[in-house]
């Protein structure tokens, strides 16, 4: 006959199931463990709370299925299908979406269970929420590209796009208006800097109620602003900057006083693969030569 188990025995393992789980369930990390096959079979109360789901709605079910976008998801799917235990620890971000619609960039560390003879049984997910941390990232990635008094990109947002459009083997090329205010001096020595503000302001959105969604304005400071255009040769840009002068010199009014400016405009049509700063440089001297003309409005095309 079998010896009767020993009480206090059974009682230290409850004991320490029941500690486990409590600091699972209460652990400030989301903790996540995933069978070979991707789906949970453990998620504590953090999870829960990013999720919307709870444990018992969420055990058994795929995680791509669960909370995972679709292409985070379908990374995932392959690389644990793929998965050695000589590939972890492994750190991905992942956007979790919760079951109200509510999303979360969770930062993971995932760990590998391995059974005695060293394959994979189970995968162990430790993350963090990085939402806020993100989202205020890109807001400092955005005050830092975007021109203050006008909300449009600035100089360094605008070198980084035409770079990009003229990278000698992913660009296609675009063409590139220089542009300067006519007169504007004169409006802040006339009605101060206030008006002269609100006047760059009203530019701004002539300017880009002129142009297509796709193409970018800029200010590069002062008076000065420039639009690159995307996948256009000459005529197109010759049209585009036609418009433009017409727009600004439009009376603008500001308050009780209502002032009007010009705009010179340089041209310049450039390739994949040539030299951003010299593009740049080369749509600045246009836009010179186009101010000495003494009062017209003409094009040049560099």
């Amino acid at each position: 006959m079998a010896a009767p188990a020993d009480p206090t025995a059974y009682a230290r393992v409850a004991a320490e199931r029941d500690l486990l789980a409590a600091v699972l369930h209460g652990a400030g990390l989301l903790l996540v463990v995933f069978d070979r096959a991707g789906s949970v079979v453990l998620l504590n109360g953090a999870c829960e709370a990013v999720t919307g789901l709870t444990a018992a709605e969420a055990i058994g079910s795929p995680a791509w299925e669960l909370f995972m976008s679709e292409s985070d998801g379908g990374v995932f799917r392959t690389e644990l299908a793929k998965a050695r235990p000589s590939d972890f620890p492994v750190h991905r971000e992942h956007l979790w979406i919760g079951s109200h619609g509510n999303r979360h960039r969770i930062a993971w560390t995932y760990t590998a269970l391995l059974d005695g003879d060293g394959a994979i049984t189970h995968v162990v997910g430790a993350g963090t929420d990085v939402t806020e941390q993100r989202s205020a990232e890109a807001a400092l990635r955005q005050r830092a590209e975007t021109d203050p008094l006008t909300g449009v990109p600035n100089r360094a947002a605008f070198e980084s796009a035409l770079a990009a459009h003229l990278d000698p083997e992913m660009g296609l090329g675009c063409g590139l208006l220089f542009c300067d205010v006519d007169g504007f001096k004169a409006v802040n020595d006339t009605y101060g800097h206030g008006v002269g503000d609100q006047v760059l302001i009203g530019i701004t959105q002539r300017l880009r109620s002129t142009v297509r969604d796709s193409d970018l304005v800029a200010r590069l400071g002062g008076d000065e602003f420039v639009i690159l255009l995307p996948g256009v040769g000459s005529i197109e840009v010759r049209a585009l900057a036609a418009r433009i002068e017409r727009v600004v010199r439009r009376p603008h009014p500001v308050g009780e006083v209502t002032v009007k400016v010009g705009m010179s405009i340089g041209v310049r049509v450039a390739d994949a693969g040539d030299e951003p700063a010299e593009v740049l440089r080369e749509a600045d001297a246009a836009m010179y030569a186009v101010k000495a003309r003494r009062g017209r409005r003409a094009l040049t095309v560099a």
